[in-house]
């Protein structure tokens, strides 16, 4: 998402820029600067800028189709020991959230618009062995 912020409209998400964005998410965003003056999005409004800038970006309507749950779920993990608080995260929400990020990991090569036959198959041994070891 970073990504395509920077390489497709010159977006940095850790320094956004509130001149290049639209205008209907300049007051949202200001509220955004930080005490060096600098104006930093997250994932989520790093989203629903993509969505504004273009509302046909497949990675944009993807992530509108998830974004209630994805939200909760990156809520969740953001107040867990393992990102910025100190709740333990449920083996429930855990499924949740690895079959959200499971969607959006096998269908992002399509979605960004990779030509690349094996990244799905990558992506599902890479995923596979991450969770692996997590859960020992």
């Amino acid at each position: 998402m970073q990504a395509r912020l920077k390489f497709e409209h010159n977006i940095n998400t850790s320094d956004v820029n509130l001149n290049v964005i639209p205008k209907s998410l300049h007051e949202r965003l200001k509220n955004q600067q930080g005490e060096d003056g600098k104006v930093k999005i997250g994932l989520i409004q790093s989203y629903e800028l993509l969505a504004e800038l273009n509302t046909n970006d497949p990675l944009a309507r993807a992530f509108a189709k998830l974004k209630s749950r994805l939200t909760d779920d990156i809520t969740k993990r953001n107040h867990s020991i393992h990102a910025h608080g100190f709740q333990t995260v449920t083996e429930l929400d855990f499924q949740r959230f690895h079959e959200h990020v499971k969607t959006l990991l096998e269908n992002f090569p399509q979605l960004a618009g990779i030509n690349c036959p094996r990244c799905q198959e990558v992506t599902q041994f890479q995923l596979a062995s991450f969770l692996t070891k997590k859960m020992k």
